[in-house]
Protein backbone atom coordinates (compact mmCIF):
# COMPACT_ATOMS: atom_id res chain seq x y z
CA UNK A 1 0.00 0.00 0.00
CA UNK A 2 0.90 3.80 -0.32
CA UNK A 3 -0.12 6.99 0.72
CA UNK A 4 0.42 9.86 -1.38
CA UNK A 5 0.41 13.08 0.24
CA UNK A 6 -0.63 16.55 -1.76
CA UNK A 7 0.57 19.40 -2.60
CA UNK A 8 -2.22 21.48 -0.63
CA UNK A 9 -2.05 21.30 3.17
CA UNK A 10 -5.11 21.28 5.50
CA UNK A 11 -6.06 20.05 9.11
CA UNK A 12 -8.94 18.04 7.73
CA UNK A 13 -6.77 16.80 4.98
CA UNK A 14 -3.76 15.71 7.31
CA UNK A 15 -6.46 13.61 9.73
CA UNK A 16 -7.92 11.97 6.73
CA UNK A 17 -4.22 11.01 5.76
CA UNK A 18 -4.26 9.50 9.55
CA UNK A 19 -7.35 7.79 8.96
CA UNK A 20 -6.39 6.27 5.88
CA UNK A 21 -3.24 5.18 7.09
CA UNK A 22 -4.65 3.56 10.18
CA UNK A 23 -6.79 1.21 8.31
CA UNK A 24 -3.85 -1.24 8.39
CA UNK A 25 -2.53 -2.75 11.26
CA UNK A 26 0.96 -1.54 12.67
CA UNK A 27 4.03 -2.86 11.16
CA UNK A 28 2.99 -3.88 7.74
CA UNK A 29 4.20 -2.03 4.77
CA UNK A 30 3.04 1.69 3.91
CA UNK A 31 5.26 3.75 1.50
CA UNK A 32 5.02 7.44 1.57
CA UNK A 33 4.73 9.23 -1.06
CA UNK A 34 5.58 13.23 -0.65
CA UNK A 35 5.85 16.07 -2.82
CA UNK A 36 8.65 18.01 -3.98
CA UNK A 37 7.02 21.40 -3.02
CA UNK A 38 4.54 21.69 -0.22
CA UNK A 39 2.38 24.73 -1.10
CA UNK A 40 2.89 27.71 1.33
CA UNK A 41 0.96 26.21 4.20
CA UNK A 42 -0.94 28.22 6.80
CA UNK A 43 -0.99 28.26 10.72
CA UNK A 44 0.36 25.14 12.50
CA UNK A 45 -0.11 23.26 9.12
CA UNK A 46 4.13 21.93 8.42
CA UNK A 47 4.43 20.91 11.62
CA UNK A 48 1.13 18.76 11.35
CA UNK A 49 2.50 17.42 8.39
CA UNK A 50 5.91 16.72 10.39
CA UNK A 51 3.85 14.84 13.06
CA UNK A 52 2.32 12.65 10.27
CA UNK A 53 6.03 11.61 9.02
CA UNK A 54 7.12 10.89 12.39
CA UNK A 55 3.67 8.80 13.22
CA UNK A 56 4.08 6.66 9.91
CA UNK A 57 7.77 6.06 10.75
CA UNK A 58 7.15 5.09 13.93
CA UNK A 59 4.12 2.80 13.27
CA UNK A 60 4.77 0.98 10.11
CA UNK A 61 7.60 -0.10 7.41
CA UNK A 62 7.78 1.01 3.82
CA UNK A 63 9.72 3.72 1.93
CA UNK A 64 10.20 7.23 1.37
CA UNK A 65 9.20 7.68 -1.92
CA UNK A 66 10.22 11.12 -3.58
CA UNK A 67 9.16 11.96 -6.94
CA UNK A 68 12.88 13.77 -8.55
CA UNK A 69 14.11 13.16 -11.52
CA UNK A 70 17.89 12.93 -11.94
CA UNK A 71 18.14 17.24 -11.76
CA UNK A 72 20.41 18.87 -9.16
CA UNK A 73 16.95 21.52 -9.08
CA UNK A 74 14.17 18.65 -7.82
CA UNK A 75 16.78 17.25 -5.51
CA UNK A 76 17.82 20.24 -3.83
CA UNK A 77 14.35 21.71 -3.80
CA UNK A 78 13.27 18.79 -1.72
CA UNK A 79 16.23 18.15 0.40
CA UNK A 80 16.32 22.11 1.13
CA UNK A 81 12.34 22.28 1.80
CA UNK A 82 11.24 21.64 5.76
CA UNK A 83 9.10 19.08 5.29
CA UNK A 84 11.81 17.48 2.66
CA UNK A 85 14.88 18.14 5.29
CA UNK A 86 12.71 16.27 8.36
CA UNK A 87 11.39 13.60 6.36
CA UNK A 88 15.02 12.88 5.10
CA UNK A 89 16.60 13.24 8.24
CA UNK A 90 13.85 11.10 10.11
CA UNK A 91 13.75 8.08 7.91
CA UNK A 92 17.49 8.31 7.19
CA UNK A 93 18.39 5.09 9.54
CA UNK A 94 14.19 3.73 9.51
CA UNK A 95 13.31 3.60 5.69
CA UNK A 96 14.66 2.96 2.38
CA UNK A 97 14.68 6.58 0.54
CA UNK A 98 13.77 6.15 -3.14
CA UNK A 99 12.51 7.62 -6.04
CA UNK A 100 9.23 7.48 -7.79
CA UNK A 101 11.09 4.76 -10.07
CA UNK A 102 12.17 2.82 -7.07
CA UNK A 103 16.03 3.75 -7.17
CA UNK A 104 17.61 4.01 -4.19
CA UNK A 105 18.93 7.82 -3.93
CA UNK A 106 19.64 8.51 -0.32
CA UNK A 107 23.27 8.55 -1.18
CA UNK A 108 22.80 11.35 -3.64
CA UNK A 109 20.51 13.23 -1.28
CA UNK A 110 23.20 13.36 1.49
CA UNK A 111 25.10 16.82 -0.33
CA UNK A 112 21.73 18.44 -0.13
CA UNK A 113 20.84 17.50 3.77
CA UNK A 114 24.70 19.00 4.53
CA UNK A 115 24.09 21.96 2.76
CA UNK A 116 20.08 22.36 4.43
CA UNK A 117 22.03 21.73 7.98
CA UNK A 118 24.31 24.28 6.85
CA UNK A 119 21.54 27.47 6.31
CA UNK A 120 19.73 26.15 9.38
CA UNK A 121 22.66 27.05 11.17
CA UNK A 122 23.43 29.81 9.75
CA UNK A 123 19.85 30.78 9.53
CA UNK A 124 20.62 31.99 6.04
CA UNK A 125 18.70 31.28 2.48
CA UNK A 126 15.86 29.76 4.35
CA UNK A 127 12.67 28.52 2.37
CA UNK A 128 9.45 29.37 2.97
CA UNK A 129 10.07 32.57 4.90
CA UNK A 130 10.11 30.82 7.99
CA UNK A 131 12.60 29.53 10.41
CA UNK A 132 12.92 25.36 11.81
CA UNK A 133 15.27 25.07 14.54
CA UNK A 134 15.39 20.81 14.50
CA UNK A 135 16.94 18.22 16.61
CA UNK A 136 17.82 14.91 15.39
CA UNK A 137 18.24 12.09 18.85
CA UNK A 138 19.27 9.24 16.76
CA UNK A 139 22.35 11.19 15.39
CA UNK A 140 25.16 11.88 17.22
CA UNK A 141 25.38 14.83 19.55
CA UNK A 142 26.84 17.09 17.00
CA UNK A 143 24.39 16.37 14.10
CA UNK A 144 21.17 15.62 16.75
CA UNK A 145 21.16 19.32 18.85
CA UNK A 146 20.91 22.47 17.38
CA UNK A 147 23.08 24.62 18.63
CA UNK A 148 20.35 27.75 18.39
CA UNK A 149 18.88 25.91 21.62
CA UNK A 150 21.80 23.61 22.89
CA UNK A 151 24.06 26.79 23.09
CA UNK A 152 26.65 24.92 25.58
CA UNK A 153 26.26 21.21 23.50
CA UNK A 154 24.80 18.69 25.06
CA UNK A 155 23.02 20.51 27.60
CA UNK A 156 19.83 22.27 27.87
CA UNK A 157 20.51 26.11 28.94
CA UNK A 158 19.33 26.64 32.67
CA UNK A 159 17.85 30.40 32.00
CA UNK A 160 15.63 31.37 28.90
CA UNK A 161 17.88 34.41 28.48
CA UNK A 162 20.17 31.51 26.91
CA UNK A 163 17.71 31.21 23.98
CA UNK A 164 17.66 34.91 23.25
CA UNK A 165 19.72 34.65 20.61
CA UNK A 166 17.90 32.23 18.79
CA UNK A 167 14.85 34.15 18.93
CA UNK A 168 16.24 37.47 18.19
CA UNK A 169 17.99 35.84 15.27
CA UNK A 170 14.55 33.66 14.26
CA UNK A 171 12.41 36.76 13.74
CA UNK A 172 14.91 39.07 12.46
CA UNK A 173 15.27 36.33 9.74
CA UNK A 174 11.54 36.12 8.98
CA UNK A 175 10.71 39.94 8.83
CA UNK A 176 13.70 40.22 6.43
CA UNK A 177 11.48 38.63 3.88
CA UNK A 178 8.60 40.75 4.70
CA UNK A 179 9.98 43.76 3.16
CA UNK A 180 9.05 45.66 5.76
CA UNK A 181 5.49 44.37 6.52
CA UNK A 182 6.57 45.10 9.64
CA UNK A 183 9.44 45.51 12.21
CA UNK A 184 11.29 44.75 15.28
CA UNK A 185 9.18 47.31 16.62
CA UNK A 186 6.50 45.92 16.83
CA UNK A 187 7.17 42.67 18.43
CA UNK A 188 8.88 44.50 21.48
CA UNK A 189 5.77 44.84 23.39
CA UNK A 190 5.06 40.70 23.22
CA UNK A 191 8.99 39.83 22.94
CA UNK A 192 9.65 38.48 26.70
CA UNK A 193 6.62 36.35 26.35
CA UNK A 194 7.49 34.61 23.42
CA UNK A 195 11.33 33.99 24.67
CA UNK A 196 9.63 32.62 27.81
CA UNK A 197 7.16 30.49 25.80
CA UNK A 198 9.58 29.19 23.55
CA UNK A 199 12.61 28.81 26.19
CA UNK A 200 9.49 26.57 28.17
CA UNK A 201 7.86 24.71 25.23
CA UNK A 202 11.15 23.33 23.71
CA UNK A 203 12.76 22.40 27.24
CA UNK A 204 9.32 20.25 27.70
CA UNK A 205 10.76 18.67 24.49
CA UNK A 206 13.98 17.79 26.00
CA UNK A 207 12.81 16.51 29.33
CA UNK A 208 9.84 14.09 28.63
CA UNK A 209 10.13 13.36 24.59
CA UNK A 210 13.22 11.20 24.37
CA UNK A 211 12.24 7.85 25.95
CA UNK A 212 9.59 5.65 25.52
CA UNK A 213 6.24 6.29 28.13
CA UNK A 214 8.19 4.50 31.05
CA UNK A 215 11.79 6.28 30.60
CA UNK A 216 13.38 3.13 29.95
CA UNK A 217 15.01 3.39 26.46
CA UNK A 218 15.64 6.10 24.18
CA UNK A 219 13.05 6.77 21.11
CA UNK A 220 14.76 6.46 17.29
CA UNK A 221 14.21 7.78 15.03
CA UNK A 222 13.54 11.41 16.93
CA UNK A 223 12.56 14.66 15.59
CA UNK A 224 12.00 17.75 17.73
CA UNK A 225 12.32 21.80 17.33
CA UNK A 226 10.30 24.75 17.04
CA UNK A 227 9.34 26.41 13.58
CA UNK A 228 8.69 29.75 13.14
CA UNK A 229 6.86 31.84 10.73
CA UNK A 230 5.07 35.50 10.59
CA UNK A 231 2.11 35.45 8.60
CA UNK A 232 1.12 38.68 6.90
CA UNK A 233 -2.90 38.78 5.36
CA UNK A 234 -6.22 40.99 5.42
CA UNK A 235 -8.58 39.93 7.98
CA UNK A 236 -10.82 38.03 4.85
CA UNK A 237 -7.56 36.15 3.51
CA UNK A 238 -6.93 34.83 7.15
CA UNK A 239 -10.21 33.66 7.43
CA UNK A 240 -10.52 31.89 4.88
CA UNK A 241 -7.50 29.96 5.81
CA UNK A 242 -8.92 29.20 8.77
CA UNK A 243 -10.55 26.17 6.91
CA UNK A 244 -14.12 27.78 8.85
CA UNK A 245 -12.75 26.68 12.05
CA UNK A 246 -15.12 29.34 14.23
CA UNK A 247 -12.41 29.68 16.67
CA UNK A 248 -9.76 31.01 14.49
CA UNK A 249 -11.91 33.22 12.53
CA UNK A 250 -13.06 35.04 15.87
CA UNK A 251 -9.03 35.62 16.84
CA UNK A 252 -8.19 36.90 13.60
CA UNK A 253 -11.12 39.01 13.45
CA UNK A 254 -11.18 40.05 16.47
CA UNK A 255 -11.71 43.81 17.40
CA UNK A 256 -11.86 44.49 13.67
CA UNK A 257 -14.81 44.59 11.20
CA UNK A 258 -12.73 46.25 8.33
CA UNK A 259 -11.85 42.56 6.09
CA UNK A 260 -9.46 44.47 4.10
CA UNK A 261 -7.63 45.59 7.25
CA UNK A 262 -3.49 44.05 6.83
CA UNK A 263 -3.07 42.18 9.84
CA UNK A 264 0.03 40.14 11.46
CA UNK A 265 0.70 37.41 13.32
CA UNK A 266 3.51 35.70 14.64
CA UNK A 267 3.63 31.43 14.53
CA UNK A 268 5.55 29.29 17.12
CA UNK A 269 5.50 25.56 16.69
CA UNK A 270 7.10 23.25 19.33
CA UNK A 271 6.59 19.25 17.86
CA UNK A 272 8.49 16.20 19.01
CA UNK A 273 8.19 12.39 18.42
CA UNK A 274 8.03 11.13 22.08
CA UNK A 275 5.23 9.24 23.82
CA UNK A 276 2.89 12.34 23.59
CA UNK A 277 1.21 13.73 26.74
CA UNK A 278 -1.14 11.41 28.37
CA UNK A 279 1.25 7.93 27.78
CA UNK A 280 4.22 9.73 29.05
CA UNK A 281 2.64 11.56 32.40
CA UNK A 282 0.62 8.38 33.13
CA UNK A 283 3.74 5.80 31.74
CA UNK A 284 1.22 3.94 29.78
CA UNK A 285 2.10 2.41 26.28
CA UNK A 286 -1.63 2.39 24.99
CA UNK A 287 -4.59 4.62 25.48
CA UNK A 288 -6.79 1.87 24.82
CA UNK A 289 -8.64 2.23 28.45
CA UNK A 290 -8.74 5.78 28.15
CA UNK A 291 -11.87 7.97 27.41
CA UNK A 292 -11.58 11.10 25.71
CA UNK A 293 -12.27 13.52 28.63
CA UNK A 294 -9.84 11.56 30.81
CA UNK A 295 -6.94 11.89 27.90
CA UNK A 296 -7.59 15.46 28.04
CA UNK A 297 -8.02 15.60 32.12
CA UNK A 298 -4.69 14.61 31.73
CA UNK A 299 -3.21 17.36 29.40
CA UNK A 300 -5.13 19.99 32.00
CA UNK A 301 -2.78 18.30 34.45
CA UNK A 302 0.20 18.94 32.43
CA UNK A 303 -0.94 22.53 31.89
CA UNK A 304 -1.71 22.89 35.12
CA UNK A 305 1.31 24.59 37.64
CA UNK A 306 2.90 21.55 40.01
CA UNK A 307 1.22 18.65 37.83
CA UNK A 308 4.64 18.54 36.15
CA UNK A 309 7.13 19.66 38.25
CA UNK A 310 9.30 17.30 38.61
CA UNK A 311 13.15 16.04 37.96
CA UNK A 312 14.18 17.23 34.63
CA UNK A 313 15.83 13.77 32.69
CA UNK A 314 19.61 15.09 32.47
CA UNK A 315 20.13 17.40 35.92
CA UNK A 316 17.20 17.03 38.25
CA UNK A 317 16.11 20.86 37.02
CA UNK A 318 12.80 21.50 38.34
CA UNK A 319 10.15 22.63 35.55
CA UNK A 320 8.12 25.40 36.29
CA UNK A 321 5.31 23.74 33.94
CA UNK A 322 3.22 24.34 31.01
CA UNK A 323 1.04 26.84 33.39
CA UNK A 324 3.64 29.60 32.60
CA UNK A 325 3.57 29.28 29.20
CA UNK A 326 -0.57 29.83 29.50
CA UNK A 327 0.18 33.03 31.70
CA UNK A 328 2.67 34.07 29.32
CA UNK A 329 0.27 33.53 25.84
CA UNK A 330 -2.58 35.56 28.02
CA UNK A 331 -0.40 38.15 27.75
CA UNK A 332 0.43 38.42 24.65
CA UNK A 333 -3.94 37.25 23.69
CA UNK A 334 -2.56 34.59 22.06
CA UNK A 335 -4.17 31.20 20.85
CA UNK A 336 -3.22 27.76 21.81
CA UNK A 337 -3.61 24.75 19.63
CA UNK A 338 -2.57 20.90 20.81
CA UNK A 339 -2.59 17.39 18.89
CA UNK A 340 -1.84 14.55 20.53
CA UNK A 341 -2.60 11.08 21.21
CA UNK A 342 -6.23 11.27 20.16
CA UNK A 343 -6.80 14.65 21.63
CA UNK A 344 -7.18 17.71 19.61
CA UNK A 345 -7.87 21.22 21.09
CA UNK A 346 -7.09 24.88 21.54
CA UNK A 347 -7.14 27.90 23.90
CA UNK A 348 -8.26 31.09 22.66
CA UNK A 349 -6.35 33.36 25.15
CA UNK A 350 -8.62 36.62 24.20
CA UNK A 351 -11.71 34.96 25.14
CA UNK A 352 -10.62 32.23 27.44
CA UNK A 353 -7.92 34.16 29.88
CA UNK A 354 -5.71 32.52 31.92
CA UNK A 355 -6.80 32.34 35.71
CA UNK A 356 -4.25 31.06 38.29
CA UNK A 357 -5.16 27.55 39.61
CA UNK A 358 -4.13 24.85 41.35
CA UNK A 359 -7.07 22.52 40.55
CA UNK A 360 -6.22 21.49 37.03
CA UNK A 361 -10.51 20.90 36.43
CA UNK A 362 -10.58 24.72 36.38
CA UNK A 363 -8.25 24.88 33.35
CA UNK A 364 -10.49 25.79 29.80
CA UNK A 365 -9.64 23.56 27.12
CA UNK A 366 -11.83 23.31 23.98
CA UNK A 367 -12.47 20.73 21.69
CA UNK A 368 -10.82 21.62 18.04
CA UNK A 369 -13.88 20.51 16.01
CA UNK A 370 -16.44 21.42 18.19
CA UNK A 371 -15.75 23.86 20.56
CA UNK A 372 -16.99 21.80 23.50
CA UNK A 373 -15.65 21.79 26.89
CA UNK A 374 -16.79 19.15 28.23
CA UNK A 375 -17.16 16.78 25.17
CA UNK A 376 -14.09 15.73 22.98
CA UNK A 377 -14.20 13.54 19.27
CA UNK A 378 -11.75 10.87 19.70
CA UNK A 379 -9.04 11.56 16.65
CA UNK A 380 -6.85 9.37 15.07
CA UNK A 381 -3.81 8.68 17.59
CA UNK A 382 -0.59 10.15 16.71
CA UNK A 383 3.37 10.20 17.92
CA UNK A 384 4.24 12.97 20.40
CA UNK A 385 2.91 16.44 20.01
CA UNK A 386 2.45 19.83 18.44
CA UNK A 387 1.80 22.72 20.17
CA UNK A 388 1.12 25.87 17.93
CA UNK A 389 0.85 29.27 19.53
CA UNK A 390 0.11 32.34 17.30
CA UNK A 391 0.41 36.03 18.54
CA UNK A 392 -1.23 39.02 17.18
CA UNK A 393 1.54 41.55 16.56
CA UNK A 394 -0.87 44.85 15.51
Amino acid sequence: MEIKIRQKLTFDYIEKLYRELQTNVPNVEVDLILPVKVQDAGFGLLPALMQFISTWLRNYKGKLVIPVGDTVEERRAFACSYPGYFALLMAWKKAPIVNDRGVDIRLEMRDYTRQMHKQLSFMKDLPQRAVLIPCFDHFSAEKALSQWVYPNGTSFPDDDGDLDNALYRALATIQHHYAGATDYSTLKSNYGELLGIFYELVRNTHEWSLKDPLNERFLAPSGRGAFFRLHSGSVKNLSEAAEGHPGLIEFFTRSDDNSATIKHFIELSVYDSGPGFVKRFNKTESLADYTMEAEVDTIRKCLTKGFTSSAGMAHGIKSKGLDKVLRLLNNAKGFLRIRSGRACIYRDLGNDPYQPTKDHVQVILRDWSSGNMDRYRKMPEVEGAVITIVCPLN
